[in-house]
Parts: structure tokens; C-alpha cells; sequence
């Protein structure tokens, strides 16, 4: 009578991790654009922040005018909007929780927590902003990010001199802890416009590519994705596009990624999955059936 088994999972690891690539990224190479929307004017005019709240499956803009935050479809149409009052400089934008989002100002280089409610208006005057220098003229705080994978904040500074700032317990109640976990320099990018944390998609639940991050710069046209230490693990070239000063970035639960310029114009990219990709998925469903073992 003949019998068949099957290798244990275990002994498939060696063979499935030889073919995987050194160091997990989401290889912004292969992302091409899929669509480009202009964005409602004059609410999201001088377009410069974006973030995407999966609990309306809305994207929300806002320009550094400090006039509006606008919830468009993730093709760029009008859904509604929210004044702001009392604002000044707002440069970024970053989900924090369904319906809340946290809004950078620039030059003061604060950060505030708002609730978004369409057709009504939030009043910086009501928040708790948070500090994170001392005022910087045009050259501050440019993008924001949470880390749901442990609640800190990141931000970047734009030029003179470049920083990436990490805000430690932010809402825990006791004092935040603000540092730098590591030098731009090695970035290679003319400026910081904006920063985006991969685990803030569901797209990369569990997967090692979530603990990374975007971060944009308008001036150098380019997307690149870095770990935590600052290794630039992969780049998209925007130049493509032209000077259209990029300025925000995010990504929906999809892994979609979505870029906006000053124009005001919202950017749509979805990847493509290489030929050799396909091949190597195909490559590994076939191992089981390689190393079945036959015996009488």
C-alpha cells in the first residue's frame, strides 16, 4: 500500500527565507500612478497636508492657509468640510483616532488635536497644543505622523536645519518626551515635507514592512522609505510630475498611496506586482508538491 506525508512547515522556513529579499520594504519602485484629481477650491487650496480615516474610508486635506480641513472621496471629490479658527500656518496633517486628527503649524512649531465635524469649525483657542521648538520662521514643522504601534509621534522639520522628532507619550497623561532618533543627513533630501507610519495602514498588519515610514520632499521630488534607525530602504521618483510641490502623503487600508501638491492636486498610486514576484509566489505554492516523499 502506498503512503504519502508532507515536510513539516518548519522545514520549508530555510528554503521560503533564502528567497526573500534582506531587510523588509514595501518596494516603492514598483508603485505607478493610477489617477490624478484636482481637489476642491478654494477649501483645499495650496494643498499641503493629508491623512486618510478608514472609519468614513474619506481622505482629508488641508491647506496652509489655516481656512479648511476637507473630506474628499480617495478620487479627489468634495464630501464636505470643517473651518479652522484661530490657526495660523497649518502645514500638516496626521489621523489620530476615527474622526480626530492632529494638525502641525509651522512656524510656532505646535501641534493640536482637533475633532473633525462637517460644516462646523475648530477653534485652535480650544486645544492643548504641544510644542515641539521655538518659532522658525518658514522652515519648521512640515509633516506628522501617529505610530499605532506605539502611540508616538513623529514629525519632521523642513530645512535649516532638517529634524525628525519623536514624541514620546503624547497622550499618556505625565510629561512628553521629545527626541531625535536620528540624523536626516543620510536621507539625501534638499527638504522634509511630510511623514507618513506604515503601520497606520491595515495593509501591513503583522508584516515587519509596517514598522517603517514615508517621508516626502517637495524639493528633491522623491518618496523614500526608511526604518527606524533612518536606512533608506527604497524610493519612488516623483520627478516625473514636475515642480508641482508635493507636499503630503498617506496611505488608505489598501496599501494605496496617495500624494498631494500645492496645485491643489491629489496623486493616486497603486503598485504592480513584478513578473518575477508572480514567478516566485508560483515557485513557493509548488515546494509541498516537490518535496512530497513517497514510500511502498
Amino acid at each position: 500500500m502506498k503512503t504519502s506525508r508532507f515536510l513539516p512547515f518548519a522545514s520549508l522556513l530555510p528554503l521560503l527565507l533564502l528567497a526573500a529579499p534582506a531587510g523588509a520594504a514595501i518596494s516603492l519602485s514598483t508603485y505607478t500612478l493610477a489617477g490624478q484629481y484636482a481637489l476642491p477650491t478654494p477649501e483645499a487650496a495650496e494643498t499641503s497636508g493629508i491623512a486618510y480615516d478608514r472609519s468614513t474610508n474619506s481622505l482629508y486635506v488641508m491647506g496652509d492657509t489655516a481656512n479648511y480641513i476637507v473630506e474628499v472621496g480617495l478620487t479627489g471629490q468634495y464630501r464636505g468640510s470643517m473651518g479652522l479658527s484661530g490657526f495660523a500656518d497649518t502645514e500638516a496633517l496626521a489621523y489620530y483616532s476615527p474622526g480626530k486628527f492632529l494638525i502641525a503649524e509651522e512656524r510656532i512649531q505646535t501641534i493640536d488635536r482637533v475633532t473633525y465635524a462637517d460644516g462646523g469649525v475648530a477653534f485652535q483657542s480650544a486645544s492643548s497644543p504641544l510644542a515641539l521648538g521655538p518659532f522658525a520662521n518658514n522652515d519648521g514643522i512640515e509633516g506628522l505622523t501617529l505610530d499605532p504601534l506605539t502611540g508616538d509621534l513623529w514629525a519632521v522639520k523642513e530645512k535649516n536645519n532638517q529634524a525628525i522628532y519623536q514624541v514620546q507619550n503624547y497622550a499618556g497623561g505625565g510629561t512628553s518626551v521629545i527626541t531625535n532618533p536620528f540624523s536626516p543627513a543620510g536621507l539625501g533630501l534638499g527638504d522634509l515635507s511630510d511623514i507618513y507610519a506604515l503601520s497606520n495602514s491595515h495593509a501591513f498588519d503583522q508584516k515587519p514592512e509596517g514598522q517603517n515610514f514615508l517621508i516626502i520632499s517637495q524639493q528633491s521630488n522623491k518618496l523614500v522609505e526608511v526604518n527606524r534607525s533612518g536606512q533608506v530602504l527604497g524610493t519612488l521618483d516623483l520627478s516625473f510630475l514636475g515642480k508641482n510641490n508635493l507636499e503630503g502623503v498617506t496611505m488608505d487600508d489598501a496599501g494605496n498611496l496617495y500624494i498631494t501638491s500645492e496645485s491643489p492636486v491629489l496623486y493616486v498610486f497603486r503598485q504592480t506586482v513584478p513578473e518575477a514576484s508572480s514567478a516566485l509566489l508560483g515557485l513557493a505554492a509548488g515546494i509541498p508538491l516537490l518535496l512530497r516523499r513517497r514510500r511502498n
